[in-house]
């Protein structure tokens, strides 16, 4: 639940919207329902095909990039807490 919480919190982030934030939860939200809703229709868990594999790895990989981005200085903060 503290991911959930961080991410909701990174994501209004000095008062904006991060749009690659919602984009990334958006574009995860959707591959895993429609597989949630394949799998529901077919009875059986169903293989998500490498494509989809791909474009998820893609999301979440600009994602990662993108946070280092955002925070060129990431060692100053675990300086002042330790």
């Amino acid at each position: 639940m503290n991911l959930i919480n961080t991410f909701l919190r990174d994501t209004f982030r000095h008062g904006g919207i991060s749009l690659m934030r919602v984009l990334t939860a958006v574009v995860v939200l959707d591959i895993m329902g429609v597989w949630t809703i394949d799998c529901i229709k077919s009875w059986k868990m169903q293989d998500i095909p490498s494509g989809v594999v791909g474009v998820f790895i893609a999301i979440i990989g600009g994602k990662a990039v993108q946070r280092f981005a955002e925070n060129p200085e990431p060692c100053k903060d675990k300086e002042k807490e330790g």
